[in-house]
């Protein structure tokens, strides 16, 4: 993807989270430890930050291992080192009790999850196959009472509309 449209994308993210949270809309509200998977470069999670959402801890796990992460993640690992925050490299949204073991948390946020292909497999889309690995193995590390937030898009040619954003929340009881 060009560099433009990761900035324009970032912009657009951060700016519908930060109008949430600016206007105490749920879900983005009382986050407490919160987990946030699949982060790329770790844009979002340093944009958390700023914002008056209610973060206790932070977690923030991305796809690609240390050794091919870019300057600009290192970067962002290094301010969210510097808030307290924990990162991981090289963890597999649908197998985080690899990295995670018991852990739990109040909050797990997975934005775009999307494994780069719309082929096939098995007969079923394998970005289906991998938000229900993720949902599955998620619930492990979910608090009662905690929720899971997956932003997704319909079509990324659509990321400046703010309106085709769509944040599912998943809630488990208390």
């Amino acid at each position: 993807m060009p560099k433009i449209k990761e900035v324009i994308m970032f912009d657009t993210i951060f700016s519908t989270v930060k109008s949430f949270s600016l206007s105490r809309l749920a879900p983005w509200q009382n986050l407490g430890e919160t987990l946030l998977v699949g982060e790329g470069n770790l844009s979002f999670a340093k944009s958390l930050l700023s914002l008056p959402c209610g973060i206790t801890s932070m977690t923030a796990t991305t796809f690609e291992k240390q050794k091919d992460i870019s300057v600009e993640t290192k970067d962002n690992a290094t301010i969210l080192h510097c808030h307290g925050a924990t990162v991981y490299h090289g963890v597999d949204a649908a197998r985080l009790n690899d990295r995670l073991a018991a852990r739990k948390y109040n909050t797990i946020i997975f934005q775009f999850p999307n494994v780069g292909s719309r082929d096939p497999k098995y007969g079923q889309n394998s970005n289906h196959i991998m938000i229900r690995k993720f949902l599955e193995n998620a619930k492990n590390h979910l608090c009662a009472g905690g929720k899971i937030l997956i932003t997704a898009v319909d079509d990324v040619s659509a990321i400046k509309d703010h309106k085709r954003f769509v944040t599912n929340v998943f809630m488990k009881d208390k």
